[in-house]
């Protein structure tokens, strides 16, 4: 008897799952339905600051007017609008139901220049990803100097040839030229460190900064550079006190020591070739998949 109450209760189990499967295969069915034919694209939401128009901005994206606003890669999307248009800094897009898409992006600065083949620079974001060329350098940009590029690529993170590499040694390089510059940026952004005119990183164990255009920082080998740039600025700040004009070298080749010594511009060498110029560095001028971005400033609203 109470075998055939168990074979029963059996029947009535499997007999519910199987219900419940097949509820849940027709609700996935009705709702992927749905949202193909409900939730499509239909306006943009565009938020941001840059050289490129909204209608750049929303076909960079790649997701198009009547696309599934729920199966659309918002990821990719993103990311093929930061390579296409390097201006934008980081994108970050999301759904509005039932049929917008928002596409929020930063304002994308140029921080560094490296000097190019025949008189030129090729511009960097803060991350060193490669923004644009140009035959003068902006004012306010750091210049980085003794860093040879490979072929810049507009939208990538910009990559260096180092001098080992050039001589065919293969022997593995402790300190590449692109760490040691992420390095340098990373302490500097850490100490809020600013008006930095120049970085010279032709020699790894003679590194040095230049500040406005008037004192040498000279940081030795790329160790302790946290420590090395924030005793750095507070020995800026006791001299720019004392007299905010006057040129100089700041020594930190030794950890957790400074030493200034006051001089004349032009009795120093790192100035008197930064105002010269540095030699340009043979390098292929930067490259890009898409078009010349214009410079037309929008920020877009729904529509």
């Amino acid at each position: 008897m109470q075998s055939k109450k168990r074979n029963k209760a059996g029947k009535i189990f499997r007999l519910a799952l199987v219900i419940t499967v097949f509820v849940l295969i027709i609700a996935t069915v009705v709702l992927s339905a749905a949202a193909l034919i409900f939730f499509r694209v239909e306006k943009y939401h565009v938020e941001g600051v840059s050289p490129y128009t909204r209608d750049q901005i929303i076909e960079a994206s790649g997701i198009q007017t009547g696309k599934s606003l729920i199966f659309a890669d918002l990821d990719e999307a993103a990311a093929s609008i930061e390579k296409k248009l390097p201006y934008t800094g980081s994108v970050k897009l999301s759904r509005k139901f039932p049929n917008t898409l928002v596409i929020k992006y930063d304002e994308y600065k140029e921080n560094y220049a490296v000097p190019v083949s025949m008189a030129g620079y090729v511009l960097l974001g803060n991350d060193f990803k490669v923004l644009s060329y140009s035959a003068e350098l902006p004012e306010g940009v750091t210049l980085i100097n003794g860093a040879s590029p490979t072929t810049p690529v507009v939208g990538e993170k910009i990559k260096f040839t180092d001098a080992a590499q050039e001589t065919g040694d293969t022997a593995e390089i402790a300190d590449p030229t692109g760490d040691i510059l992420a390095r340098i940026a990373s302490a500097l952004e850490d100490n809020s460190f600013e008006d930095i005119s120049a970085i010279d990183v032709t020699s790894r164990s003679n590194i040095y900064l230049i500040y406005q255009r008037r004192i040498v920082l000279k940081l030795g080998n790329p160790s302790s550079l946290d420590s090395k740039l924030a005793l750095a600025k507070k020995v800026l700040q006791e001299e720019d006190s004392i007299a905010p004009d006057q040129s100089g070298v700041v020594n930190l080749t030794v950890v957790k020591q400074a030493y200034f010594d006051s001089r004349d511009a032009d009795d120093i060498p790192e100035l008197v070739e930064f105002e010269a110029g540095y030699p340009q560095i043979p390098a292929d001028e930067p490259t890009t998949d898409g078009e010349e971005a214009t410079t037309d400033e929008s920020s877009g609203g729904e529509g």
